[in-house]
């Protein structure tokens, strides 16, 4: 497992963070995004299900701004 909070709050961490991902984890692994719902984000999310990622995001009622982003390989 990967966990990971606020990671994404600067643009130039998307590209960071897809490289970085495929390295610490196999189709085994899982990642744990929370995020406050930043732009940088937004971004990351739409490029990694374009990719080889496997997204699938909530939120929780007691904090909906928050997301939980749970990301696997395919």
């Amino acid at each position: 497992y990967v966990i990971a909070a606020d990671v994404l709050y600067e643009p130039r961490n998307v590209d960071l963070l897809l490289d970085l991902l495929p390295r610490l984890v196999d189709k085994k692994g899982r990642i744990l995004i929370a995020d406050p719902g930043r732009n940088p984000a937004e971004d990351f999310i739409a490029r990694a299900t374009a990719g080889r990622w496997h997204v699938r995001t909530t939120s929780s009622a007691r904090h909906p701004r928050v997301r939980l982003h749970r990301l696997r390989l395919r």
